[in-house]
C-alpha cells in the first residue's frame, strides 16, 4: 500500500510542475507577441504631433534672409555660377559690385630708365540675390559647395503672419470708415464748408489705407522672395607692370658732327633770310645805283 501511495504522490507532483512551466512559457510568449505588435503599430501609425506641427507651419508667413562672406578660388567664375544658379531657381540678382581692392604697392628699379610696379590686390564681389522662399535652401546648398574658406554665415527667419494680418485689418477698417464718411458727405452737400472738410478727412484715411496696402505688398514680396547677401573674395593676387622711370630720363645730346652739320644748315638759313630781307629794299638799291652812276660819270668828265 505504501509504495503505491508514493508513486501516486510523485505522479501528481510532476504533473503540477509541468503544468506550471507550460503556463509560464505561454505567458512569456504572449508578452513577446504583444510587444512586437505594439512596435509594429507604432511604426505604422504616424506621429500626430509632427502632423499638427506641419499643419501649423502651413499658416505661417516667414521672411527669410541669408548673409554670408567667404573666400573662393576665382571670383569671376564663381560670380557666373551664382548667376546661373539664381536663374535656375527662379530668382534674380538685384545688385552686384565687383571690384579690386589694393593692399600694397611698390616700385622696383629694373634698368636705367625703367621701373617695375608690383601691386598686390584682392578681387571681391558683393551680390544681393532675390530667390523664391521655397528655393532658398537649395540655392544655398549649391552656392556653399564653392566655398574655399568661411568668414561668416547667418540665416534669419522672421514670422510675418501677425504683421500681415494687422495691416490687412487696418486697411479694411479704414476702407469701411471712408465708405461711411462718404455716405455722410452725400447727406451734407448743402453745407459746402462741412462737406469739403469731410472730404479732406476721407482722403486722408484713404491715403492711410493705401499705405497699409503698399506695406502689405512689400511684406508679401519679402515673404515670397528671400534676400541673400553674399560677399565673395579670392586670395591676394600680384600684378607686375613695367613703367618708365621719369626721374632718370636725360635730355637728348647729339654728337659733335651732328652739331656741326646743324650749325652749317642753320647758317645757310640765316644767310637766305638775310638775302631775302635785303631784297625787300630793291627800290632803294636801284635809285642809289642810278645816282651813283651819274655822280661817277660827272666826276670823270671834270677830271
Amino acid at each position: 500500500m505504501k509504495p503505491s501511495f508514493v508513486y501516486i504522490a510523485l505522479f501528481l507532483f510532476s504533473t503540477s510542475i509541468f503544468s506550471i512551466s507550460c503556463t509560464n512559457g505561454t505567458e512569456k510568449e504572449s508578452a513577446n507577441i504583444a510587444s512586437e505588435m505594439m512596435a509594429d503599430s507604432s511604426s505604422i501609425i504616424p506621429d500626430n504631433s509632427n502632423l499638427t506641427k506641419n499643419e501649423a507651419l502651413k499658416n505661417k508667413k516667414f521672411i527669410r534672409t541669408a548673409e554670408s562672406k567667404f573666400r573662393v578660388k576665382d571670383v569671376k567664375q564663381t560670380t557666373q555660377r551664382i548667376h546661373d544658379l539664381t536663374n535656375k531657381y527662379g530668382g534674380y540678382v538685384s545688385s552686384m559690385s565687383l571690384k579690386s581692392e589694393p593692399t600694397k604697392s611698390k616700385k622696383v628699379q629694373i634698368s636705367a630708365d625703367s621701373l617695375a610696379k608690383v601691386e598686390r590686390f584682392i578681387v571681391c564681389n558683393e551680390l544681393t540675390i532675390r530667390v523664391p522662399n521655397q528655393q532658398l535652401d537649395s540655392l544655398l546648398r549649391d552656392i556653399f559647395q564653392m566655398v574655399d574658406y568661411w568668414d561668416n554665415c547667418e540665416l534669419k527667419t522672421d514670422d510675418a503672419s501677425l504683421l500681415l494680418l494687422a495691416n490687412s485689418m487696418k486697411a479694411k477698417r479704414l476702407e469701411s470708415f471712408s465708405d461711411r464718411n462718404k455716405a455722410n458727405i452725400d447727406k451734407k452737400k448743402g453745407n459746402i464748408t462741412i462737406a469739403s472738410e469731410a472730404e479732406k478727412e476721407v482722403l486722408n484715411y484713404e491715403n492711410q489705407a493705401d499705405n497699409y496696402k503698399v506695406d502689405q505688398q512689400s511684406i508679401e514680396d519679402r515673404v515670397n522672395f528671400s534676400v541673400v547677401n553674399l560677399q565673395i573674395y579670392q586670395a591676394e593676387s600680384i600684378q607686375k607692370t613695367a613703367i618708365p622711370d621719369i626721374k632718370n630720363i636725360e635730355p637728348y645730346h647729339p654728337n659733335i658732327f651732328l652739331q656741326v652739320g646743324d650749325s652749317l644748315k642753320d647758317g645757310w638759313l640765316v644767310l637766305e633770310d638775310l638775302l631775302v630781307f635785303l631784297m625787300k629794299f630793291w627800290p632803294l638799291w636801284t635809285v642809289g645805283g642810278v645816282v651813283y652812276y651819274f655822280v661817277r660819270r660827272k666826276t670823270l668828265k671834270v677830271s
